[in-house]
């Protein structure tokens, strides 16, 4: 089994471009049951709305999402005292006071970041309730189709759904193999503020988000008090969606309050979806200022009039497949697909199952290509699916790796396009970002921390002081978003979109550089930053700051670096390659200790956890590339010797990096550990 390992970490590679086209076989995610909650749901997307899929017999929920729909509106989040705080953080890192510093850090911070939120759920209460039998219910996310099937009453039910890309709609297709045999109720509910009404043979729902809501792990607040609401007319944005129902036989009526259709004996019924916000831009009150979603939905319902299920359908699947069949990879007995997903997973622990392997491998592409198309937002930390208004950690983009992390599969699995709602997100971040440069450091260029939105928030979140500066008030995302760009160019050549996106590069470089001073080796390093988010003890103190962390040395050079060798790529700026040049050659090496690891912080401080879940200070060997096996073989061994010590017990998305860092090193037996583990 270990042999193809080696596989899975280079099938990205194997790119099928033109006329070789690859044929996939079924790739299934199945089950015997129906989804007990919302993470057992099934996930389908097109990048702008989203659904997860329960698949009960007698009760069918989707739980729906739309990319753009988020609490909150632009405001100003910068903290007009940081300015005058950041040079005494500096001068306390030069005495080595580095609780003070820590502490000044607080005084930095601003408001929290804003939350992606739900549309609610649609709902289906089937009015046959009698024993089912030989339920069944898949995704195959070789076609990026989702279907649910069962018998009850001697009569065969199926059901497929898809979220079309290029209809921006969701489609329910509901049949019997006996005629008159769909009967049920539906409605749509929310969490949010809404209305319900019945226009022709459409059931629509308008929500309105909350104007404010404050993050689920503050929690000393209750919801009613952390989800806070304005009125219709207020600000909050605006969304609505609509349920179109086609039916084959059989009636459709309102019931009396006009929230909810009832469908009675009908051979076939077709649902369609369709949802639009009031969001205007990053710069724009969606409440205030914002779009009318009525007229861009009915304006949808307009381009597919006419338009037949099977073509509608058949466009989804050309659409989906000409992105996903890319790339193939075969590894193991494809037969073993006939197990339920949820027993296979259970064999995998005494069995092991390398097409398993692969199945997650090419499900993580189909979830990218299912949330981030262009058009839409970039995926959030949820990709595009939630279902609750106060999400685990606002559901945000959380910039010190999960959303870097999300777009890794974008450009080696020949995906390149699902990069563009990131790529276009960067250009608002670095607007915002020059004002949170001046306003916060009196710096040039742009910065954006640890945590961001859909408003572009660029400033350190906290609260204005009450957050932990080890996450609140770590700079280097900008830094780090910068590494898609370039690496897009890597990938593609592209002159033209190199040129168009160096002003970004220059503009996180020049950040950088505002934080640089000289240390007492004479070398160039970071003021003061952090290692996100591990902390060490020092003098009784548990504390987190320091000069030239591992990470910091690591972003820091690669932004310079690759600033300058873009520079000259484009032979453009050449004045300012030549002072990147100068800065580069005097900068802060990384540091190896006495056990011969890789340093963390700029000391050998003592870790408060050693098994941490992030691995930041290994951010020169993945994803960046300034350690390998050949150039840097000390470091090399060091890095290695230092991901050992954080162990292979992780959390989910830990564990997907640190499979990656021993691919890296080159040893695909303990890649494929941590895939046992996950």
């Amino acid at each position: 089994m270990k042999k193809y390992v080696l596989v899975i970490l280079i099938a990205s590679l194997v790119m099928q471009l033109g006329c070789q086209k690859p044929m996939h076989p079924k790739l299934l995610l199945h089950y015997n049951q129906s989804a007990k909650n919302w993470n057992e749901a099934l996930p389908i997307g097109n990048g702008i709305q989203g659904a997860m899929i329960f698949g009960g017999a007698n009760e069918e929920i989707l739980s729906l999402n739309h990319t753009d729909f988020w609490s909150g509106a632009p405001k100003d989040w910068n903290n007009a005292a940081a300015a005058s705080v950041f040079p005494k953080v500096m001068d306390a890192m030069k005495m080595g006071k580095n609780k003070e510093a820590e502490e000044l850090c607080r005084q930095m911070q601003g408001p929290y970041t804003q939350s992606f939120q739900p549309l609610g759920n649609l709902i289906l209460n089937f009015k046959d309730t009698s024993t089912v039998t030989s339920f069944y219910r898949e995704l195959d996310i070789s076609k990026s189709l989702a279907k649910v099937s069962y018998i009850q009453n001697d009569t065969k039910y199926t059901r497929e759904y898809f979220a079309s890309y290029p209809d921006n709609i969701i489609v329910l297709k509901i049949t019997a193999d006996k005629k008159s045999g769909i009967s049920f109720d539906l409605k749509l509910q929310s969490p949010l503020l809404r209305k319900t009404r019945i226009q022709d043979n459409f059931l629509i729902q308008k929500c309105k988000a909350p104007k404010h809501v404050e993050p689920n792990f503050l929690w000393d607040i209750p919801n009613e008090k952390a989800i806070q609401f304005d009125n219709w007319d207020g600000e909050g944005m605006e969304a609505e969606t609509w349920v179109k129902i086609e039916n084959t036989g059989g009636k459709v009526v309102a019931n009396a309050d006009s929230s909810a259709f009832s469908v009675s004996n009908a051979d076939e019924v077709i649902l369609i979806l369709s949802s639009a916000t009031s969001y205007n831009g990053r710069f724009k009150s969606p409440g205030l200022d914002g779009l009318e979603p009525a007229t861009l939905i009915s304006d949808n319902f307009k381009n597919i009039s006419g338009k037949s299920y099977q073509k509608m359908k058949e466009d989804h699947i050309a659409d989906y497949t000409s992105l996903f069949e890319r790339v193939n990879l075969k590894i193991g007995d494809e037969n073993l697909q006939d197990l339920p997903t949820d027993q296979r997973i259970n064999r995998f622990e005494t069995d092991q199952d390398p097409s398993m392997v692969a199945l997650l491998f090419h499900y993580g592409r189909y979830l990218l290509i299912s949330s981030s198309r262009e058009g839409g937002q970039p995926a959030n930390l949820q990709g595009i699916w939630n279902n609750l208004a106060r999400p685990p950690w606002s559901s945000n983009y959380t910039m010190n790796i999960n959303a870097q992390m999300n777009y890794w599969p974008a450009e080696v699995c020949n995906l390149k396009e699902t990069a563009w709602p990131m790529y276009s997100f960067i250009n608002d971040l670095a607007i915002n970002g020059s004002v949170t440069a001046e306003k916060n450091y009196n710096l040039d260029g742009w910065v954006c921390h640890h945590n961001t939105d859909v408003w572009a928030q660029t400033a350190p979140v906290g609260d204005y002081g009450k957050g932990d500066p080890v996450w609140a008030n770590w700079y280097n995302g900008g830094a780090w978003i910068c590494a898609l760009l370039y690496e897009h160019f890597l990938f593609t050549g592209d002159k033209d979109f190199l040129k168009e996106k160096y002003p970004l590069l220059k503009g996180a470089a020049q950040f950088n550089i505002g934080f640089l001073q000289q240390n007492n080796q004479r070398f160039l390093e970071p003021g003061y930053g952090f290692s996100p988010e591990n902390t060490y003890k020092l003098n009784g103190d548990v504390l987190t700051i320091s000069a030239g962390s591992g990470m910091d040395l690591a972003i820091s050079r690669e932004i310079l670096v690759n600033c300058r060798n873009a520079a000259r790529i484009l032979n453009t700026d050449l004045e300012f390659a030549q002072h990147l040049d100068s800065i580069i050659s005097r900068f802060q090496p990384f540091r190896i200790n006495k056990a011969y690891r890789l340093m963390e912080w700029s000391h050998d401080f003592e870790e408060s956890d050693p098994q941490h879940r992030h691995i930041s200070h290994l951010y020169a060997l993945y994803p960046g590339n300034q350690i390998n096996a050949w150039d840097t073989p000390a470091l090399f061994e060091a890095a290695k010797n230092s991901l050992i010590r954080r162990g292979d017990e992780a959390t989910g998305w830990s564990m997907g990096w640190k499979t990656n860092l021993w691919a890296r090193l080159l040893d695909g037996d303990h890649a494929l550990k941590i895939i046992e583990n996950m």
